[in-house]
């Protein structure tokens, strides 16, 4: 009865890979191995083409809730270091961090919806629909005008 008592671990693995990370202290610049964030959250190496598409899965799954975990509650922002991990970046960097990293993925889905909503076979519309069709251009090129003056687009 004189066990030695253990930290019990939470679940799902992801929770305790935040406390471990939390715990241990997190400083601006510090990397988060890849392979490292894998073997806390219990994912194993695939074998197979299959394996390989779950692991995938999982790992999406479980290093999303990480990653915003630490961002919203520990307000920690983390960035892909190609190849190695994840970078703790310094709060003072966090705000022109997010403007590049965001500002380029609005770029790119505003670019996707006007080419949407440009190439479209004008003819098969209706009156009503065209009028939408060019409100809906007019709408995206408001967007477009706002994310470059706020030089979201760098």
């Amino acid at each position: 009865m004189d066990e030695p008592e253990q930290t019990p671990k939470m679940y799902p693995p992801w929770r305790q890979a935040v406390a471990d990370v939390v715990k241990a202290g997190l400083t601006p610049g510090a990397v988060l191995r890849k392979d490292w964030l894998l073997q806390q959250f219990g994912i194993n190496e695939p074998k197979t083409i299959a394996e390989a598409q779950q692991h995938h899965l999982q790992w999406l799954q479980a290093f999303s809730n990480f990653r915003d975990e630490l961002l919203q509650k520990h307000q920690v922002m983390l960035r892909n270091v190609s190849g190695v991990g994840y970078e703790v970046i310094a709060p003072g960097n966090q705000t022109q961090r997010a403007l590049q990293d965001r500002g380029r993925e609005v770029a790119l889905a505003l670019k996707r919806m006007t080419a949407e909503l440009t190439h479209i076979d004008a003819v098969a519309l209706t009156d009503d629909q065209r009028k939408e069709n060019s409100d809906a251009l007019a709408k995206v090129g408001a967007l477009v005008a706002m994310n470059k003056s706020t030089q979201l687009l760098e």
